[in-house]
């Protein structure tokens, strides 16, 4: 409704609880109380007869009005126009409308259409109406930023907030005036009572009434207070004061969506938009809040694309009919239905909640409600639809039917993991929709999920060889993933709020491709493995914030596609606010893995960090003592070359957290090729991260009373490929205590190839952190005499019959007998492929020469490290002797070369008999069978065939699951599988080398070879995958969620229709898969019980087992227990 959008632009102060003073709008209504302040100021004034008509489409040139009408309100008017305006069908504007339609198209704020026209009756589409308020609100802060002290960004919604200053302050006198006036200044008179240009006193001014360094100002004529980072709702209320203490009054803190902060709930610090409201004698005075950055360093915030971010969501936010859609209502008895589940009959609101959703929006949307009770809802997957709200009041709770069938489930485009494919629908699910919400005070969980076991491996080989998305069908072979609880995939303007999500299958919250998404107030409770709390992923504009996760894994993971399917869908996740947030366990905050798009311009402020360490062994705790982990980290796996950049935090409480401050592992090229099963340029594997910040994180006691905040590791750790250095890490105003991470001891960072690392008053225990400051530079670089060119590439030729690389170089520093206590380190293509340079000082100068030996003739990476210390790369152990409290200097030079001269290089390529399926990278064999694996090797430079060669070949994954048999002279290796691993399918890396007298040795690893067992089951799904929708030559469908004749309306009992297969009871048919019993079928491999196979397998290799690769494994089952309120605290 558009007069709730223009009361959040002006920033006004709504109570639904009003009358609104219109016979059809009702008190209660979630627009009451922004009609009724649009009215009383005379933005509208309805449709006639005492009525407001809110369910009806706002035409084109009542737009216009509301817009004149608004910017006179706000004290910034559009000036009238004199000549017509110049569109072909302006005589059918309606005489009301016809000055307001001239005024908004000569301010910019509405347009015509390409053919001259400008549809004065047509109805505003949504989309023309959220570019029309960016507009607008622009317009009125251009208006009014004369005056204005702290804004830079005129779409800045919390600036537009601040021009508001309460309607309430006018006499019933001033207001009468107001509304009588056709033209000029509707906006409330703020100044005082007098008239003219006698300045009155303020009855009413603030003072601080303690002095506190928590606030910095109060501005009574401006209106605004100025706090400093940290400060809190509680400082504002223990400090600002009348200046006549005779005057009572009350205060509250108001948020940028209109809502009050809360104290004492550890979510309430102060940031720059809230608004504090002063209550005397029934007025309301507004000051806006403002809390600066402390030094005006471009590194540590960015305020404008913050501010930029606000205004795109609170724009946008999703809008809702007020019709309600009961699901008790008389009107779905006959969609209702009996299942049993567990040996209880249940009614089954399956087709209930498809029938509401369907209703809702075929008339235009609305609110489908779920009424408190007693009982549980049972459902199978509810799929929004367009202008939905899901709302579950309060008292209610929705769970899934363990019926993981098409009927209950329909076939939908989901995500696993950052990989996309056709498989069972979430169980909150919406694909390309706008305007969806899921609010309200209830519970949405999955309390049996123990038919949900699959085979992710099957997903990893579509992405590693990849599969066309459209030939990717898991339920083609009954592959029920465990999925994310609520996953919405390409869909606009999205609210989930005030809504707790409990037992998840596997991740809470996971948005894909979503734009204009608010997440606010959420509570996750899903302790199983891999349970994270929120997962955007891909997403542009996304606000996360007032919520409270405990999550057993990360808590909220910025991602955006796993390997070559990140790459498939190029979008980054961007624009993304976390603010105001607690954690309790887990990691807090991840970026990664499976973020091959890339993640910018994060925001991250006013979170409370609220666990502790845990120990899973202790006997009488046991898991309910879950420890909290990293309070912010970097997972490269999965990503490959993707860009990190421009990753702000500030103002965070630590009340504890289990390992690191922050983390940004570090990943080798090897073990990102082995992940990622495809490719041998290092650079190309390797992410780009620069301009991280951190300032203002200081220590609390958590909800246990400790006031500790590190417990594990380090303060800081962050590594990472001399050929991909991290650009830019800056700490400042850093304050923690911890009783395990103590200065005093030992050191608490591990820093490697980290260039323009910067600490500013960074505290452990009272003991300051500190970094050289002064710099290294690296310079005139030459490779066997020939100087290296930074962008490009430079050709060189190598020295002798072995390939020498002679580096010489110069490092210029202040770093007293930096030739004695530094080092240099050249390498190329790959960290282990480095030599240390000798260095002599010359003058001021000190010159290096480093020698690399077995450098084919072929391009390649080199890189040249310089750092304060010796250590040769990155910290090889815990045990690496690292410098107390004190961070290095390092510099580091990338070039690329093409080198040629009497040593060569070879290229290799690798053919399979039989042939890999066309889903997977590498051979699937059964016990007993063998693939020929042929080998052919070129000149990497002439392309020249080259023959003669020796060739090896190594089981690199050593388990005895296959032998190998090297025929030099056929140049093949036969591999030949003998045996599986507890009856589960296993993956093999098989690494060849090729070396020839004259030519540096080539290598290829063979990644993802399975090995399966020799039975029927997994031959049917093997026979099923050949036949895959689109494989086969036929046209892959392209719908992703069933239509409505699909969606097993006319099933006659539970577990019929949806596949088509004959089901005899729940549980039964939808694949058509007998189903034995939890944790069987799924993949087809044998299941001993519950959390076997699929999620909860054992990881034999990289890659495999959960997303967190380095997270600690602990198999709970299948069935996902929640976390009570009493394990919690």
């Amino acid at each position: 409704m558009f007069v709730v959008v223009l009361s959040r632009m002006a920033g006004a102060v709504t109570d639904n609880a009003v009358d609104s003073g219109f016979a059809d709008v009702p008190s209660g209504m979630w627009y009451t109380g922004a009609v009724a302040w649009a009215a009383k100021n005379g933005i509208v004034s309805g449709t006639g007869h005492n009525t407001f008509s809110p369910d009806m489409q706002i035409t084109r040139e009542q737009l216009a009005v509301l817009m004149v009408r608004f910017c006179e309100y706000m004290g910034t008017p559009l000036p009238a126009q004199q000549s017509s305006t110049a569109f072909t069908d302006f005589n059918s504007v309606s005489d009301y409308a016809k000055d307001a339609v001239q005024m908004c198209a000569a301010a910019g704020l509405l347009s015509g259409y390409t053919d001259g026209s400008f549809g004065p009756q047509k109805a505003a589409a949504r989309a023309e109406t959220a570019a029309i308020c960016s507009r607008l609100q622009r317009k009125t802060a251009e208006g009014q930023s004369a005056g204005s002290s702290v804004q830079d960004d005129a779409e800045n919604i919390s600036d537009t907030a601040e021009k508001d200053t309460k309607k309430d302050q006018n006499s019933e006198s001033e207001k009468d005036k107001n509304q009588g006036s056709t033209s000029g200044n509707r906006r409330p008179n703020t100044g005082g009572s007098g008239s003219g240009n006698v300045s009155q006193p303020d009855p009413y001014e603030l003072i601080l009434a303690l002095e506190h360094p928590d606030l910095v100002s109060i501005d009574n004529r401006g209106k605004r207070i100025t706090a400093v980072s940290g400060a809190s709702v509680d400082d504002i209320k223990a400090q600002v004061a009348m200046k006549n203490p005779a005057i009572e009054f009350t205060l509250n803190v108001i948020d940028w969506l209109n809502e009050e902060k809360e104290s004492g709930n550890n979510r309430d610090l102060l940031t720059t938009g809230d608004r504090l409201v002063i209550s005397v004698n029934g007025q309301e005075r507004v000051y806006t809040i403002d809390v600066p950055n402390r030094e005006a360093d471009s590194h540590y915030w960015d305020t404008a694309t913050y501010n930029e971010i606000l205004a795109r969501v609170g724009a946008n936010l999703p809008i809702f009919g007020s019709a309600v859609y009961d699901i008790t209502s008389e009107k779905y008895a006959d969609d209702l239905r009996t299942i049993e589940i567990d040996g209880e009959e249940v009614d089954d609101y399956t087709q209930v909640f498809r029938e509401a959703i369907r209703e809702c929006t075929r008339n235009g949307g609305g609110t489908v409600l779920v009424p408190a009770r007693e009982k549980s809802y049972y459902t199978g997957s509810i799929q929004l639809d367009d202008n939905v709200n899901l709302h579950v009041e309060a008292g209610a709770t929705v769970d899934f039917v363990p019926i993981s069938t098409l009927e209950y489930y329909p076939r939908a485009l989901v995500s696993y993991e950052g990989i996309d494919y056709y498989g069972y629908s979430t169980p909150i699910y919406a694909y390309q929709k706008k305007n969806v919400a899921v609010t309200g005070g209830g519970v949405i969980g999955v309390t049996d999920a123990s038919k949900w076991a699959g085979d992710k491996e099957v997903l990893q080989r579509w992405n590693y060889s990849n599969t066309p998305v459209e030939m990717r069908d898991a339920t083609a072979d009954g592959n029920t993933m465990p999925p994310v609880l609520l996953q919405m995939y390409d869909c606009e303007n999205v609210r989930i709020s005030e809504i707790t999500l409990g037992n998840a299958p596997f991740w809470t919250m996971n948005l894909v491709l979503c734009e204009n998404v608010l997440i606010r107030g959420v509570e996750t409770t899903s302790i199983s493995s891999n349970s994270d709390g929120c997962d955007p992923e891909s997403c542009r504009y996304v606000v996360i914030e007032n919520c409270r996760f405990a999550n057993k894994d990360d808590n909220i993971a910025l991602k955006s596609g796993r390997g070559n399917n990140g790459k498939l869908r190029g979008q980054a996740t961007e624009y993304v606010i976390i603010r105001g947030n607690e954690f309790y366990q887990g990691s807090g905050i991840s970026i990664g893995s499976e973020s091959a798009g890339g993640v910018n311009d994060i925001f991250v402020e006013n979170n409370f960090y609220n666990g502790r360490v845990g120990d899973f062994n202790n006997p009488e705790t046991g898991k309910k003592d879950l420890r909290a982990r990293d309070a912010f980290r970097i997972k490269y796996a999965n990503s490959m070359d993707a860009v990190f950049e421009n990753i702000y935090f500030r103002n965070c409480a630590m009340g504890g957290f289990g390992d690191n401050l922050i983390l940004i592992e570090y990943v080798s090229n090897d073990y990102m090729l082995s992940v990622t099963g495809q490719g041998t340029d290092s650079m190309s594997y390797v992410p780009v991260m620069r301009n991280i910040a951190m300032s203002n994180m200081f220590s609390v006691p958590n909800r246990f009373g400790e006031m500790d905040s590190l417990f594990r590791n380090d303060l800081v750790e962050a590594e990472s490929e001399d050929l991909r250095p991290i650009d830019g890490l800056y700490l400042k105003d850093i304050n923690l205590i911890s009783s395990n991470c103590d200065p005093n001891e030992r050191g608490v960072m591990k820093i490697h190839n980290v260039l323009d690392f910067h600490m500013d008053n960074v505290r452990v225990n009272g003991v300051e952190l500190r970094a050289e400051e002064r710099p290294i530079v690296i310079t005139d670089v030459e490779v066997n005499g020939t100087a290296l060119n930074h962008n490009g590439t430079t050709d060189v030729v190598s020295e002798g019959e072995d390939g020498t690389l002679v580096v010489t170089g110069t490092i210029q520093t202040e770093i007293e007998n930096f030739e004695s206590i530094g080092s240099v380190w050249v390498s190329y293509d790959e960290d282990p492929l480095r030599a240390e340079a000798e260095m002599v000082r010359e003058g001021n100068a000190i010159r290096f020469t480093a020698e690399l030996d077995g450098v084919g003739a072929n391009e390649h990476d080199l890189a040249v490290v310089a750092k304060s210390n010796k250590l040769p790369g990155r910290y090889p152990d815990e045990n690496a002797e690292r410098e107390i409290n004190f961070a290095p200097a390092i510099a580091s030079n990338q070039y690329h070369i093409d080198v040629d001269g009497d040593f060569r290089a070879m290229d290799l390529e690798i053919t399979f008999e039989p042939e890999a399926p066309q889903t997977h990278i590498s051979p699937m064999l059964h016990i007993g069978e063998e693939v020929v694996v042929s080998v052919s090797a070129k000149d990497a430079k002439t392309g020249e065939a080259v023959t003669g060669f020796t060739l090896e070949a190594t089981d690199k994954t050593n388990k005895g699951w296959v032998t190998l048999s090297v025929d030099d002279e056929a140049e093949t290796v036969t591999v030949t599988a003998v045996k599986v691993n507890k009856g589960n399918n296993t993956n093999q890396e098989i690494i060849l080398r090729v070396s020839k007298e004259g030519y540096a040795t080539s290598a290829y690893t063979i990644y993802k070879l399975v090995v399966m067992p020799a039975d029927e089951s997994v031959q049917r799904i093997l026979e099923k995958e050949e036949t895959l929708p689109g494989i086969d030559g036929t046209q892959a469908s392209e719908n992703t969620v069933p239509d409505e004749d699909d969606l097993g309306d006319e099933a006659e009992g539970p577990g019929e229709g949806g596949s088509g297969d004959e089901a005899e009871g729940p549980g039964e048919g939808g694949s058509g898969d007998e189903v034995e019993g939890s944790g069987e079928g799924g993949s087809g491999d044998e299941a001993e019980g519950p959390g076997e196979g699929g999620s909860g397998d054992e990881a034999e290799g990289p890659g495999e087992g959960s997303s967190d690769d380095t997270a600690e494994k602990e198999d709970e089952g299948s069935t996902v227990k929640g976390l009570s309120e009493n394990e919690i605290e």
